[in-house]
Formats: structure tokens, sequence, C-alpha cells
């Protein structure tokens, strides 16, 4: 299964290295690059929209508090990740949860 096929499944594997926005059930939306992943959760270093890097602190995110993934981030021609299409998924994901 690819990833875009598994994009919006709660249940979607996770690797240390992928870069995505895990929805959760409260609302919120972090957006990050994974860094561990074990049967509990996964831990994010978050992406700082200001800086345009990984340095916004870390989360825990715990399997059952996932409802959606977005598609992972890719990279472009130069090797940096596109992140527009998660901060588009962060904003609705935020708008529909208020």
């Amino acid at each position: 299964m690819t990833a875009e096929e598994t994009a919006t499944n709660a249940n979607m594997p996770l690797r240390p290295g992928d870069v995505l926005a895990a929805g959760l059930a409260d609302g919120r939306c972090p957006v990050g690059i994974v860094t561990t992943v074990d049967d509990d959760g996964f831990q994010l270093d978050l992406f700082s929209w200001i800086t345009g890097r990984f340095s916004a602190g870390t989360a825990i995110v715990r399997h059952e508090q996932v409802r959606e993934f977005s598609n992972l981030a890719e990279k472009d021609g130069d090797g940096v990740f596109r992140m527009d299409p998660l901060a588009a998924f962060q904003t609705a994901w935020t708008e529909q949860a208020k």
C-alpha cells in the first residue's frame, strides 16, 4: 500500500523520518518529523512555521489519539520538504474542530 493510499488512515504505519501532520481527537494537529515509534505511540520533533525548521519542541502522541494523518511530506528538487500541503491539512483539521 502506498503512502497516498494510507494517508487518511489512522493506522498508517509510521517510520522515523516520516514528516506529517496528525489530526488528533481533541482538535489539535501537530506537524513534525517522526523520531521514534513504539506500541504506545510516537514522538514528533515539531515544525516551526516561523523558522522553517523542526525546532518547535517535541510532542508525544499516543496512537489512540490520532483520527487522521496527512499525506507524508515530499521533498522538492533541492531536497527540502514541501510543507504547504501539511499546513493546509493542519488548518482544515483545526478549523473543523471548532
